[in-house]
């Protein structure tokens, strides 16, 4: 697993200011690390959970 872009995080930080620095680092953390499965990425992001509409996509809760 990667991260495609950082577009998405922009985006995200531009509505969602108040959570920038928790945006960054997330980025960040997946920027450098490399996740072999779901499982592992979920030990790292406890809140990781499968998108219920799209296969494959996983979602993360930055703002708690």
């Amino acid at each position: 697993m990667h991260v495609v872009s950082r577009a998405p995080f922009d985006t995200a930080t531009r509505q969602f200011p108040n959570q920038a620095a928790a945006l960054d680092d997330v980025y960040r953390t997946l920027k450098r690390e490399n996740y072999t499965s779901p499982d592992e990425m979920k030990k790292r992001f406890a809140s990781l959970d499968r998108m219920k509409y799209r296969e494959k996509w996983w979602v993360i809760d930055v703002g708690g």
